[in-house]
């Protein structure tokens, strides 16, 4: 997973085998050392999680599960949720940036904006890439044409699709049932392998954790919820 769907590939570097580590900030850092605890109803949502090192001055790594690990022809997407991409933290001019361009994409209407993706199209025999660019130009029109486009065998759409949307219904149910946190500019990770009888399940899990914020108003992450329920349903 070295090689990121929507880019960062600096922030990621080897830990050993099945294991990456990746340079964080104080807020995702504190994120992770509370995973098993305090946060432990997303620690089967997130990738797992085998400590943090603190390298001073606001740096940190953590070292995580590697998703693309032992496939042979791996094909994974980054897809971004929420309505809302600004954490409650940010200053009033970062949330005005943030808000014009979540509604240039489809981040505001949707809660789904897909950051990026790389697959194995069957029909050329080569590796199909999509960045940032690609993914902020798709419209309501095309977005679920461009996710399906992720899944190119009709092997992966038949046996793959349904096993993404039942991980996806999972994250779905805990964020629905939890009132503790609202997650910003946050993004699920889909891995897969495309190459023949591969006995790999898709792996789903949800990054980026650097925006969340404790809820103190009794509510739910409504925008995170319609962003997932969105994408399930352009799955389904």
């Amino acid at each position: 997973m070295i090689e990121q769907a929507g880019g960062h590939a600096d922030a990621f570097t080897s830990a050993g085998e099945g294991k990456i580590k990746k340079k964080v900030g104080d807020n995702e850092a504190s994120f992770y050392k509370k995973l098993s605890d305090e946060y432990d109803f997303l620690a089967n949502c997130a990738p797992k999680c085998y400590g943090v090192e603190d390298a001073g001055d606001g740096k940190h790594f953590v070292i995580m599960e590697d998703l693309t690990y032992g496939l042979v022809r791996p094909c994974f997407m980054d897809v971004k949720l929420g309505t809302c991409s600004a954490g409650e933290d940010a200053s009033p001019e970062k949330k005005a940036a943030m808000r014009e361009k979540d509604l240039a994409t489809t981040t505001h209407d949707l809660g789904v904006r897909i950051v990026g993706m790389k697959y194995f199209d069957s029909e050329k025999g080569d590796f199909v890439k999509h960045d940032k660019p690609w993914g902020k130009a798709l419209t309501k029109q095309n977005i679920q044409q461009s996710l399906l486009s992720f899944f190119n065998s009709e092997a992966s759409k038949n046996v793959t699709v349904p096993a993404v949307v039942e991980k996806l219904r999972e994250i779905e149910a805990v964020m629905e049932k939890q009132q503790k946190v609202r997650i910003y500019s946050s993004s699920i990770l889909i891995a897969y392998d495309s190459a023949e009888d591969s006995d790999y399940k898709p792996r789903v899990r949800m990054i980026d954790f650097a925006h969340v914020h404790d809820i103190t108003d009794g509510g739910h992450d409504e925008g995170y919820i319609t962003g997932i329920k969105n994408f399930i349903h352009y799955l389904s």
